[in-house]
């Protein structure tokens, strides 16, 4: 996404009380984005179907093989920005 899109999703998520933006310091180019009460109420909410549209799409037409590959694939990846992050 490009930075202004992201920038308006954003503020209108705050305007419906998802979200809450708090400013980093000295640097008044980013910001922390929290969600709010009303924000995880929003995402429990939309979760369940999501989860299933996500499994239904991805991971359904797989063969067992397929998922197992997909599985170590996704493994290597998260070591990797696990190592990154520390």
């Amino acid at each position: 996404w490009e930075q202004s899109r992201l920038s308006h999703q954003l503020r209108r998520m705050r305007g419906r009380g998802l979200v809450e933006r708090h400013g980093s310091g000295d640097d008044r180019r980013g910001a922390t984005v929290e969600l709010t009460d009303a924000g995880r109420a929003a995402l429990d909410t939309a979760a369940p179907g999501h989860v299933e549209l996500v499994r239904s799409l991805v991971f359904d037409g797989l063969s067992a093989a397929q998922l197992r590959a997909f599985g170590s694939a996704i493994e290597s990846v998260l070591a990797r920005l696990t190592n990154q992050i520390q």
